[in-house]
Order: structure tokens, then C-alpha cells, then sequence
């Protein structure tokens, strides 16, 4: 689904493997009843292992050029290294959708129903998915103001819960 030239690049640095269904429920946690939802791909760069010398950064970092982008640092401690979004397809070609502008946009859209419509966002919080409006609320500044943090002094902070 990437666009071009993300797409050929990705092409060229990694390739599709089956994984076996009991193999990834052991290293990735997948269920046999979400594995068909999963495509798995492996670097083609061939990294020499060697004794207490770790190799494990090195097809993230090519993924990071491949997919550029479409991947995002981690601003909380958690056990996952990035965040992958998938592109946006538009009329005018496909949109990186990241986290922070769809942070942006959702706010914006919040700010303008207090503003105009405050009527039809009391109605909106009387329903039963008002949890998801009210949790999104409260979680989103930080995670904002550390992504705006980083992206301001261009270094990644990783911030624990």
C-alpha cells in the first residue's frame, strides 16, 4: 500500500515469508484465528552475527528508510520500537497520516463543535460511546506535547508511563 518511491524501496530491502502459525504465536503472539490478518517480511540485508555484538538494529534502521514516512518513534516506554501508519489514499495521491496530524485534526474538529455546535456535542456526550470522545480527550495532550517536543528539538524522548 505504500506509494511510490517508498514502495520500490521497500521491494528492494525486504521480501514476504510465510510464517509458520505456532512459530508466530511464539515470537509475535498472533492467534491462528487473526494470522490470515498478517503479512510478514524479512530484510534481505545478510548481517554477520558475532559473539556479544548485537545485529538487531540494523534491518530497523533499513525499515525506517524504506517506509519514511509512514513510521513514527515511540514517545512512551513500551515494548514496541515505532509505530507504523498506513498511508491515506486521496484524489491527489496517498497522505501520511501520522499520529500527530491526526491528533491535530481531531482536536480541531472538537474545538470547532464547542465553538458552533455545542449543542450536538452535549447530544454526542450523552450517548454510549461518549467513553471513547472522553478517554481520547484526556490522553491526547501529553501524548501531543511529547511528539511536539520531539519533533521541535528533532531528538526522540522516550517519556515512562
Amino acid at each position: 500500500m505504500l506509494p511510490e518511491p517508498n514502495r520500490t524501496r521497500f521491494g528492494d530491502e525486504f521480501e514476504e515469508v510465510v510464517v509458520p502459525i505456532p512459530r508466530a504465536r511464539e515470537e509475535f503472539q498472533i492467534l491462528a484465528e487473526s494470522y490470515k490478518q498478517f503479512r510478514f517480511y524479512q530484510s534481505k540485508q545478510v548481517v554477520e552475527w558475532k559473539e556479544g555484538v548485537s545485529a538487531a538494529s540494523l534491518p530497523k534502521n533499513s525499515l525506517f528508510g524504506a517506509a519514511e514516512g509512514y513510521i513514527e518513534p515511540k514517545y512512551v516506554e513500551d515494548s514496541y520500537d515505532f509505530t507504523l501508519f498506513r498511508p491515506f489514499p486521496s484524489s491527489g495521491g496517498s497522505l501520511r497520516m501520522t499520529e500527530l496530524p491526526a491528533i491535530y485534526l481531531v482536536m480541531f474538529y472538537l474545538g470547532s463543535l464547542v465553538r458552533y455546535r455545542p449543542d450536538y456535542l452535549e447530544d454526542l456526550l450523552e450517548t454510549r460511546s461518549a467513553w471513547m470522545l472522553e478517554s481520547f480527550v484526556s490522553a491526547v495532550p501529553l501524548t501531543a506535547l511529547r511528539a511536539f517536543v520531539s519533533k521541535i528539538t528533532d531528538k526522540v524522548y522516550q517519556f515512562n508511563k
